[in-house]
């Protein structure tokens, strides 16, 4: 089930990130593509997309322990 959250809750969520994951999450959400995340950070899209998955299981954890 999706939830809608507070903007300003997930953005205080993303400053628990480190730098790198960040950078990736924010573009995601800006709409940027796989591939254009993973020009930009100079890394392969399998990684970007690992990353995006890990991201997004960190950010439900800190969601949830708010």
């Amino acid at each position: 089930t999706d939830t809608t959250i507070p903007i300003d809750e997930l953005y205080n969520a993303i400053e628990h990130l480190n730098p790198d994951e960040k950078i990736i999450i924010t573009m995601r959400l800006q709409g940027y593509s796989y591939d254009e995340i993973a020009t930009t950070t100079h890394k392969k899209i399998g990684t970007i997309k690992s990353s995006i998955h890990r991201i997004k299981a960190r950010l439900r954890v800190l969601l949830r322990h708010k």
